[in-house]
C-alpha cells in the first residue's frame, strides 16, 4: 500500500514539474529549466524503480491514464524546447547574415562585376 501511495505521489509531482516546465518554456524562461530537469530526473528515476516491484507491475492498468497523461506532457514539452532551439538558431543565422552583409560591401569594377569589399565602413546615409 505504502508504494502505491509513493506511486500516486510521485506521478501528482512529475505532473505538477511538467506543467511548470511548460509554463517556462512557454515563457522563454529557459534559464530556470535546469533545476527542472533535476528534479524531473529524479523523479523518473524513482517511478523506474516503484515500476520494477512485482506488485505495482501488476497494478500498472489503474495508474495507464495518469502515465499516459504524463508521457503527452512531456512530448509536448520536448516539442515546445526543440522549436525554441530552432528559433534561437535561426535568430543566431540570421545576426550573422547581416553582420556579414554590412562587412562586405559590394561594388562595381571597370568590367561591371561585383567586386566585394571586406571590412569596408558601411553608410546608410543619403550623399546626393
Amino acid at each position: 500500500m505504502a508504494n502505491e501511495q509513493e506511486l500516486a505521489t510521485i506521478i501528482a509531482q512529475l505532473n505538477k514539474v511538467l506543467k511548470v516546465e511548460k509554463q517556462k518554456l512557454l515563457s522563454g524562461r529557459y534559464t530556470e529549466l535546469s533545476e527542472l530537469m533535476e528534479h524531473k530526473q529524479t523523479l523518473s528515476e524513482r517511478l523506474d524503480r516503484l515500476m520494477v516491484d512485482q506488485k505495482i507491475a501488476k497494478k500498472a492498468q489503474l495508474y495507464r491514464k495518469s502515465l499516459s497523461a504524463l508521457v503527452k506532457q512531456a512530448r509536448e514539452n520536448e516539442t515546445l524546447l526543440e522549436a525554441a532551439k530552432a528559433g534561437a538558431g535561426q535568430a543566431h543565422s540570421r545576426i550573422h547574415d547581416l553582420l556579414n552583409k554590412q562587412r562586405n560591401v559590394g561594388v562595381y569594377g571597370q568590367a561591371g562585376d561585383k567586386v566585394m569589399m571586406p571590412n569596408a565602413g558601411v553608410s546608410r546615409c543619403k550623399i546626393a
